[in-house]
């Protein structure tokens, strides 16, 4: 399993929180963001998730990807300076890019599965017709 750092509880955080809490591939170790109360922040805590209100509290050898949803390209600096050599440092647009992708896969899934109840429901109709 991989372990994950979300850094910025706001929207972007909170879609990466939500997206990767469902995964059998990732484990978030930790939440940061500078308000406590951020949507994010309060979305960790629920999953009991840890959540720290200095990132730099939340870095760890064994991280393997670092999510910098901030915007702040000089959090994005500083973590990049801090972190192991071995931890992945995604940043905010890629996150953007991932989660809207992530989306769109629902989505389809979502339409096949309405058309195939469609499909069921026309069949069974059909069938009950032909009895």
């Amino acid at each position: 399993m991989q372990k994950v750092m979300i850094v910025g509880g706001g929207v972007g955080g909170t879609t990466v929180l939500k997206l990767l809490s469902e995964s059998e591939v990732f484990s978030i170790v930790c939440m940061a963001d500078t308000n406590e109360s951020a949507e994010g922040m309060l979305a960790a805590k629920e999953r009991r998730i840890p959540t720290v209100t200095n990132w730099s509290e939340g870095l760890d050898g064994d991280l393997d990807i670092i999510f910098d949803t901030t915007g702040d390209p000089t959090v994005y600096s500083k973590i990049k300076r801090d972190m192991s050599d071995q931890t992945i440092l995604i940043p905010g647009s890629v996150a953007l890019i991932m989660t809207k992708l992530f989306e769109e896969k629902n989505r389809l899934i979502n339409k096949l599965e309405n058309t195939s109840a469609k499909m069921d429901l026309i069949l069974n109709t059909t069938s009950e017709g032909m009895v």
